[in-house]
């Protein structure tokens, strides 16, 4: 079992990350300002209910950040977690760096299903 870390509560959903992944992800936020940006105005946007097309649903129920759709085109592959009389909890839990094709390629169609298929602990701060 996987554990992850709530980041940010909002109305409809709860934010959190992959412990393991945690490193990855921060160093990737800290990379530039742009990417800081971004991803600072996905988690506004997610946590106010709003609907976007810098994240949405993907294969196996699973769900995607896409911080840069016209340029790196890089995905933050997320698992979501339903619990009963609680928010879903989208849990950020793989980096898909530079995605090339219109659709969903082979490589990335396996990463959707691995990260499917993860069962998690989450983790809520005090």
């Amino acid at each position: 079992m996987r554990k992850a870390v709530v980041l940010m509560k909002g109305k409809k959903y709860n934010l959190c990350c992959d412990v393991e992944f945690l490193e990855e992800f921060t160093q990737y936020v800290l990379l530039d300002t742009r990417h800081t940006n971004e991803i600072k105005q996905i988690f506004q946007q997610i946590c106010e209910g709003l609907k976007s097309r810098k994240y949405g649903d993907e294969p196996y129920s699973t769900k995607a950040l896409k911080p840069f759709l016209n340029n790196d085109n890089d995905r933050i592959i997320c698992h979501v977690k339903k619990m009963k009389n609680e928010k879903q909890h989208i849990i950020m839990s793989e980096l898909f760096l530079h995605k090339k094709t219109d659709g969903i390629d082979k490589r990335l169609n396996v990463r959707y299903k691995t990260v499917s298929e993860y069962e998690y602990e989450i983790i809520r701060p005090n």
